[in-house]
């Protein structure tokens, strides 16, 4: 992996090489094969920092192609508000090049909200297309997709 952070933090560029996606999280998604295959990517991130918001850009894609339409390619660009000390708005479009089993392209509003210094309570709203090969022969489908989640930090 190579970082490089400005001075002041408000720029931050990472890019790193990944031995195998499998390992990634959600990988499940991902990978419904159960033969054991290596397949490595590549993955950049952008950072831009704002006085109470900022601007992140994601993209991966696999070294290898997966299928024969071509190699897995995800994006991600993120603006998200600081909203006080504890709360964070953002606005997210993600877009998926090639894997059926995620939507192509999702777009929404998400929120987080620290409970305490080591627990988060987030949720996300979000309006998904999914890709023709989901349902071969059909047109493009919407869904709305509400999520929920806390974590815990230590």
């Amino acid at each position: 992996m190579i970082e490089w952070q400005s001075e002041d933090e408000a720029l931050q560029f990472t890019t790193s090489y990944i031995s195998d996606l499998e390992e990634a999280q959600d990988s499940d998604l991902l990978f419904s094969s159960t033969e054991e295959i290596l397949i490595s990517g590549s993955a950049f991130s952008l950072l831009i920092g704002f006085d109470y918001s900022e601007l992140s850009l994601e993209y991966v894609q696999a070294n290898d192609k997966l299928t024969d339409s071509g190699s897995l390619k995800m994006t991600n660009l993120e603006y998200a508000w600081f909203v006080g000390y504890n709360k964070q708005l953002s606005i997210r479009l993600e877009h998926n090049e090639v894997l059926s089993a995620l939507p192509k392209w999702r777009c929404g509003v998400a929120g987080q909200w620290r409970l305490a210094e080591i627990y988060t309570l987030s949720s996300e709203l979000l309006y998904a297309r999914t890709n023709n090969a989901v349902n071969a022969g059909q047109k493009n489908s919407s869904e709305i997709q509400i999520g929920f989640g806390i974590s815990m930090e230590y």
